[in-house]
């Protein structure tokens, strides 16, 4: 759906950390990550009223920093990734993604990362318990590191 690599990679993205090393994730990883996320994206995309035109504009896109933060926000709600007080729970996002990754050496990667981007909490955000802000700072933080993953095709 909505750039399947770039939402796969935001959820994924969410629980990475800074290291050299490349994690691959399979294809069928990635597809068991969709298939996850599809409910809580499709529930976001009704709470948001968007209609099937805009929904193919915006998957149609490259770049998707125009998205509405408070999507991508909705989303990392509903699976988890932020708190109902509109924080990054590390801890959460480990639980729900540790069971589509099949590597040891992979989930370490992701542990990293995830830790790094904790730091997202520290930041002052004006939008309070929403999470729209912390869900483009997460964002932001996961493009640091799309490096370190590479999704096979």
């Amino acid at each position: 759906m909505f750039g399947v690599k770039f939402l796969c990679f935001a959820a994924l993205m969410v629980c990475l950390g800074s290291s050299g090393v490349f994690a691959k994730i399979s294809k069928e990883e990635k597809l068991a990550m969709k298939d996850a996320m599809k409910p809580f994206f499709m529930e976001c995309v009704e709470e948001f009223s968007i209609s099937k035109e805009d929904l193919a504009k915006m998957m149609a896109k490259k770049d998707k920093d125009d998205v509405d933060p408070c999507f991508i926000g909705c989303l990392f709600k509903k699976n988890g990734y932020i708190t109902e007080q509109g924080t990054y729970d590390h801890e959460k996002a480990m639980e729900v993604t540790k069971p589509f990754i099949k590597s040891e050496d992979d989930v370490a990667i992701i542990e990293k990362i995830g830790q790094d981007c904790v730091k997202v909490n520290d930041e002052e955000v004006s939008d309070g318990e929403k999470g729209c802000e912390r869900a483009k700072l997460l964002v932001t933080c996961f493009k640091e590191h799309k490096n370190e993953m590479d999704f096979e095709e």
